[in-house]
């Protein structure tokens, strides 16, 4: 019996190898997250450089549905490359850092955090695309629902880079 099951164990891995199809797989440490859980805005680990990310944008659809700005570059990957941020210390210490501070002082392009002064207050916010000459300003934080406004040019002059100099026009 145990021949047979030898045997057959044999012959399992050879087809295997030759039929099965070749993948790739990477195991990382920690908590991956899964796609349902990402939303624009949201600050995540990415866990192949340990560092801080924003989501800029999430397209279900596609092969790469995580578009993300890191502390190195913009990039797009899949969900499980990146660890949830579930400490708002952690979204304070980016703030404080800004480490997605405005690239170019002449304009905000997407994945710059600022402050946005809506209703007499300010509010941490990430720069999201921009269609139709109107851009898409998301809520900045460890857990975001999607939500966003949409800004035209004149509108976009209320988004200061330091929360002080957003109060300071109050």
């Amino acid at each position: 019996m145990d021949e047979v099951l030898e045997l057959a164990k044999k012959e399992l891995i050879k087809q295997m190898k030759e039929e099965f199809p070749k993948f790739r797989y990477r195991l990382a440490d920690g908590e991956a997250m899964n796609l349902s859980e990402a939303g624009t805005g949201q600050l995540v680990k990415y866990k192949e450089k340990d560092e801080f990310a924003i989501i800029t944008a999430v397209k279900p659809t596609t092969k790469h549905p995580i578009h993300v700005r890191s502390e190195s570059g913009s990039f797009k990957a899949v969900s499980n490359v990146f660890e949830l941020v579930k400490d708002e210390k952690e979204v304070e210490e980016v703030l404080n850092k800004k480490l997605f501070k405005k690239q170019y002082d002449f304009m905000w392009t997407e994945g710059d955090v600022g402050y946005f002064l809506n209703k007499g207050e300010a509010s941490p916010v990430v720069i999201g695309g921009t269609t139709r000459g109107k851009t898409r300003v998301f809520n900045f934080g460890i857990k975001t629902d999607g939500r966003y406004y949409s800004l035209d040019e004149q509108s976009m002059k209320r988004i200061f880079e330091t929360k002080e100099e957003a109060e300071s026009h109050l």
